[in-house]
């Protein structure tokens, strides 16, 4: 079954996929495994309801949204962000040069790692580790606020993705909205360090609670060494440089295959060069995403699965027939 699987998934594309077996294990590793927006178990692969079976594909079959499900109006708004004059001309106007194609690859391959791991942790797991790798940094007074504003924001992401969404749907079938994590995401920010919130990174800490990993590119601040050590002890999760980036090292980085969307903080103006990069990019198409807070935020970090089971004994019902693969 894995080498189906893989076959599936390197196609890139992910609209539908179907599976009959009466064995649930079978099911659950091919809801975990398969790449697609729609999983149909037990039954046919056509007839999509609105608000029963959410509507949309994975990769080069689709950009994520799901058509008449719950999250699909967030998808539709955007904060708004004013352009503020700057004299910064591009992230890589000053500084440092990125290291050669080798340093970048062999990054990305460390998040890739720790995602394969990291996603399949709890919430509960990911914000328990979380708060103890970041909080220890902070005096008594700070550790107090971070502790207040962090536990709000881990909340939110337990409540939305703790478990399985079950939509109501007729007698006889089970339908339910999963959000899964994006992947490997790329963040910059784009701030000086008077402007950023140095207790607590929203955007980046949100994608690390929602089961994603996170190549940070900042200028300066950002998390301490002790913090990212502590983060990483269990494998590669949140890689920070301080790096200003010439063009050629940006690109390469924007179109390298292991990246699952784009993180910007940071002024829209200076940002124009890498959605321009991102338009040449080959294959699915990347969000890009400037949310800083909820309730869009959360929403641009996951990508939405939907899995329709025939529950009925003729269709094999993986819930009466407990068949497990030891």
């Amino acid at each position: 079954m894995e080498t189906v699987f893989s076959a599936v998934n390197s196609t890139g594309f992910g609209l539908t996929f179907g599976l009959h077996s009466r064995i649930q294990a079978t099911a659950n590793k091919a809801v975990a495994r398969v790449n697609a927006g729609n999983i149909y178990i037990n039954r046919n692969m056509i007839g999509a309801v609105v608000g029963v079976q959410p509507f949309g594909g994975h990769g080069l079959s689709g950009t994520g949204p799901k058509a008449g499900g719950p999250n699909y109006l967030y998808r539709l708004m955007r904060t708004l962000r004013l352009a503020v004059p700057t004299e910064a001309q591009a992230p890589w106007s000053q500084g440092s040069v990125v290291e050669p194609t080798g340093r970048v690859d062999k990054l990305l391959e460390q998040l890739e790692q720790g995602y394969a791991h990291w996603r399949y942790q709890s919430v509960g797991v990911r914000a328990a580790l979380l708060e103890e790798a970041i909080k220890a940094d902070f005096d008594e007074n700070k550790q107090a606020n971070w502790m207040h504003q962090y536990q709000q924001l881990a909340d939110e992401v337990c409540r939305f993705q703790q478990e399985p969404m079950t939509l109501v749907g007729p007698t006889g079938e089970l339908n339910q909205l999963i959000h899964e994590p994006r992947g490997v995401l790329l963040s910059f920010d784009l701030r000086n360090h008077t402007e950023q919130d140095s207790e607590l990174n929203k955007q980046v800490l949100t994608a690390l609670l929602a089961g994603n990993t996170v190549l940070h590119l900042c200028r300066e601040g950002g998390f301490s060494a002790q913090q990212q050590a502590r983060l990483n002890s269990r494998g590669s999760l949140l890689i920070q440089q301080h790096w200003a980036l010439d063009e050629l090292s940006l690109r390469r980085l924007v179109l390298a295959r292991q990246i699952s969307g784009v993180l910007i903080q940071g002024n829209p103006e200076q940002s124009q060069c890498i959605h321009q990069i991102l338009r040449q990019r080959e294959g699915g198409l990347l969000p890009v995403i400037i949310e800083t807070a909820e309730p869009l935020l959360l929403r641009r970090l996951i990508l939405e699965k939907v899995v329709s089971t025939n529950t009925t004994a003729s269709g094999g019902n993986t819930s009466l027939l407990v068949l497990n693969e030891e």
